[in-house]
């Protein structure tokens, strides 16, 4: 739409220009359309005389700002650049310059032209907004994800823009041509803006027809905001004449109608209305107790402010209050919409962004409005993106942007907002499809947290929400039932609700259980879990998720082994039996050790009698968990010792230690059957004490008892 930033709607004071031009200066047509604000019709007479005269400097700069108060960014840039590069350039022409390549996506470009432009005017907080957000174009894209924009059938090659929610469908704005209004505005060459109703939702619109035709004036009507159940409207349009001689502009009013038996009536002008400044595009709370609009009244930050105002109980409209430094700025800002949870969407020329307008939003908190957001990509584009409006949820809604691609002018588009993604599903019974109620849905994250449960209506139907772009871990289950789990993704998803089914069977026997590390107490992620049976046989096998789960069924009375290894631990085994215990899951976790190789790893509870080396039936018991190690990890090649303490002399307790770590490796090769090449028995006496108990050293008999100990440490694995 044309000249946005004057909020694409103000109507021009056409006026006769007499002898002020006369024909005797060949651009004295082009001078009058641009003294008329016509610059639709001007540009092509300025091309005209630029053509015989290339290098009229006068021409150049009316013809560049035609180009830019008409939107045509791409001949803008190449104007501005030619006039930048002149020695008389003036710095204003280098921040249109630079403007209108944020506008066109040249961001390099852009970047050293404003560095240029901020040494001219350093001053100016525009250049700094500009270089800050060209310093943050990734961030802009970086939750691209989160929202989605979608193309709507309603549009025009004219504009169509600021829809709002209406009676099962939206009230927008447009010009299209052959539409409400044939008489045309010279500004832009286009009819004067109108308002037209489309019943449906988002991309599901059907064509529009005329809305509000009975309050329609001469000029421009519109944006629009409806209330009070629909029965009330504040619409934008042009005052009924020119009172500020100084720009000869027709200033936008806001005013009220109401809906009696389908005719807007009773309509009645806000109290801020001026023909000295702009007051437009409301929005007003459901409640009808507060409005919001723009203006550039006397007193602001510049350009255009957002402004709101509170219902007197006596009736009436209380003072303007400006938004504040937080919100305004010296640019425009402009479409104001507030949601349910007081938070404030506008759009603004002034903030940091991608180019032309931005949409932002703004949290009011501790009784002020916080420092605005960039919505970012694809809300926001390097064209201009305004007029967000949102539903109760703030997930679906609509917003208007003139970016490459849409049908002409300003176009509606459908926009939906991921704040959460809705997970929803059914479990049902493997063998007989039929649902399962009170099953229990566990969400978890990625390293296998619980962050929440839910359980299966009659139906067997569940619901839950998840947040936005994370990874989780969804699982189903039931007491007598296997249990299912499947991976959920709420990066990049393909829509707002996700859909995952689970199916359960029904089971007598059952073993679960996590495997997890013994150093930190977490989850392994991808460990083997063996299902074995007695004899060793493997039946089943499972690789463990995030959470370090697993689970197997089992046959009525039998017995099994279940292992789990992972690569740098050591595997382990324990056994489950079905025999003699009621139906059920059992549960079995398996905590691994970290394999290091020659690191020394204790055996408890090794005790010889005074002077003898032979394995006693309590230290057999020991012993025999190593034996177990060894089965468990049968590639593994250990070195047993076996150490004293101080007491007797250094020959004597060598001897003795190397014939117990001797004895205790035999005890392993002939009990539990491991090949002798697999272990070496070697006593150390007192050479490797862990304290301070040397020869002559007085301690007591608990730290003697230190240093008496079996050890085992892997040589090779």
């Amino acid at each position: 739409m044309k000249n946005r930033l004057f909020l694409c709607l103000l109507a021009t004071y056409i006026f006769m220009a007499g002898d002020a031009f006369s024909q005797k200066n060949p651009t004295w047509k082009a001078d009058k359309y641009y003294e008329e604000y016509a610059y639709t019709k001007a540009i092509p007479e300025y091309e005209k005389s630029l053509s015989a005269d290339p290098n009229n400097v006068t021409i150049m700069r009316k013809l560049a700002e035609c180009y830019r108060l008409t939107n045509d960014h791409g001949k803008a840039a190449s104007m501005y650049g030619k006039l930048s590069r002149l020695p008389d350039a003036q710095s204003i022409e280098m921040y249109y310059y630079a403007q209108s390549l944020m506008y066109n996506g040249d961001y390099d470009t852009a970047r050293d032209v404003y560095l240029k432009y901020s040494m001219k005017a350093m001053f100016d907080e525009r250049a700094k907004h500009a270089l800050d957000a060209l310093s943050k174009m990734d961030q802009f894209y970086s939750d691209s994800a989160r929202s989605r924009v979608l193309k709507v059938g309603i549009n025009s090659p004219e504009a169509d823009f600021s829809p709002v929610v209406y009676n099962d469908g939206i009230v927008f704005v447009s010009n299209r041509i052959g539409g409400a209004k044939d008489k045309k505005h010279l500004w832009t060459g286009k009819p004067f803006l109108a308002l037209y109703y489309s019943k449906g939702k988002l991309d599901k619109l059907e064509p529009p027809i005329v809305f509000a035709e009975n309050l329609e004036s001469k000029f421009n009507d519109g944006p629009a905001c409806l209330f009070n159940g629909g029965s009330e409207m504040y619409t934008t349009r042009n005052s009924s004449g020119v009172n500020n001689k100084e720009d000869k502009v027709v200033k936008l009013q806001i005013v009220r109608a109401k809906l009696v038996e389908g005719k807007w009536k009773d309509v009645e002008h806000l109290p801020f209305n001026s023909d000295q400044y702009n007051v437009a595009h409301p929005y007003c709370t459901e409640d009808g107790s507060r409005i919001y609009f723009t203006s550039d009244m006397p007193g602001g930050y510049g350009g255009m402010d957002i402004y709101y105002s509170d219902r007197k109980k006596e009736g009436g409209w209380g003072d303007a209050i400006n938004a504040g430094s937080s919100v305004n700025t010296k640019g425009n800002e402009l479409f104001p919409y507030v949601s349910d949870d007081k938070t404030l969407y506008f759009s603004s020329n002034g903030h940091t962004g991608l180019g032309g307008l931005d949409v932002y939003y703004s949290k009011f908190e501790n009784e002020e409005w916080g420092s605005p957001v960039n919505m970012g990509f694809p809300i926001n584009t390097s064209q201009d993106d305004f007029g967000l409006v949102l539903n109760k949820q703030g997930t679906d809604g609509y917003i208007s942007s003139n970016r490459p691609g849409g049908s002409g002018d300003d176009d509606i588009y459908a926009v939906q907002i991921f704040k959460v993604i809705i997970l929803e599903g059914t479990v049902t019974d493997k063998k007989s499809n039929e649902p399962i109620a009170e099953a229990i849905i566990t969400v978890r994250d990625k390293e296998g947290k619980e962050i929440g449960k839910v359980t299966t209506d009659a139906e067997g139907n569940y619901r839950t929400e998840l947040e936005f772009g994370k990874d989780f871990i969804v699982e189903a289950s039931k007491p007598q039932y296997s249990k299912s789990s499947a991976p959920v993704s709420t990066i990049n998803p393909p829509a707002t609700t996700l859909r995952q089914d689970f199916q359960l069977e029904q089971l007598t026997y059952a073993v679960e259980g996590v495997v997890s590390a013994k150093e930190t107490g977490m989850p392994l992620d991808a460990s083997l879990v063996e299902l074995m049976s007695s004899d060793g046989k493997v039946l089943n096998t499972a690789t463990v998720g995030a959470d370090g789960y697993y689970y197997f069924a089992l046959e009525p009375d039998n017995a099994y082994r279940i292992k789990a290894s992972h690569d740098g631990y050591f595997a382990k085994s324990q056994m489950v039996s079905t025999r003699g215990v009621e139906p059920g899951v059992q549960r079995v976790n398996l905590v691994l050790e970290k394999l290091i190789i020659n690191k020394p790893i204790r055996l408890d509870n090794i005790y010889y009698d005074l002077d003898k080396w032979n394995i006693r039936s309590d230290a057999a018991k020991e012993l025999d968990k190593l034996i177990e190690v060894m089965m468990d990890n049968p590639k593994i090649i250990i070195e047993l010792s076996s150490h004293t303490d101080s007491r007797g002399s250094d020959k004597y307790n060598m001897t003795l230690s190397d014939k117990r770590a001797k004895s205790a490796a035999k005890y392993i090769i002939d009990q539990g059957g491991i090949d002798k090449s697999r272990i070496t028995g070697k006593g150390y006496g007192e050479s490797l004490l862990l304290n301070r108990c040397h020869n002559g050293i007085k301690c007591s008999e608990s730290e003697h008892q230190e240093n008496r100990r079996t050890e085992f440490k892997v040589l090779k694995n």
